[in-house]
């Protein structure tokens, strides 16, 4: 009966996650900035950011920059990096958006915001 009394606490808790921490760590930014330059080929950029600790997958439609704005292009590499603690479902995450023009890397967004994922 302990547990009904604080599962509302704990839901609320869980839910709120995704309002903490939305600035992207410097050293996290400075290093896929580092590895990652406009004009490099898409396959370069992708193994730099996967040796971050990052999972990429292709991705098309929407995003949200660095600077908050709903983005659209045809295609982009879409990379989330899962905190190295114990992490819930969904919370707040690294990510990187790598946008192409013909095979090279033409812009880099690197953000942090609420994401679920599943491993």
């Amino acid at each position: 009966m302990t547990f009904r009394r604080y599962a509302p606490l704990a839901v609320l808790l869980l839910a709120g996650c995704s309002y903490f921490s939305q600035t992207v760590e410097p050293d996290v930014r400075a290093k896929v900035l580092d590895g990652v330059q406009v004009g490099m080929p898409m396959e370069t950029a992708e193994s730099h950011i996967l040796s971050l600790g990052f999972q990429c997958s292709q991705g098309h439609g929407s995003f949200i920059d660095e600077h908050g704005d709903e983005r659209v292009a045809d295609h982009f590499l879409s990379c989330v990096r899962r905190p190295g603690r114990i992490s819930f479902a969904c919370e707040n995450r690294d990510e990187v958006y790598v946008i192409p023009n013909r095979g090279v890397v033409d812009e880099i967004h690197v953000t942090r915001g609420p994401s679920c994922i599943t491993q």
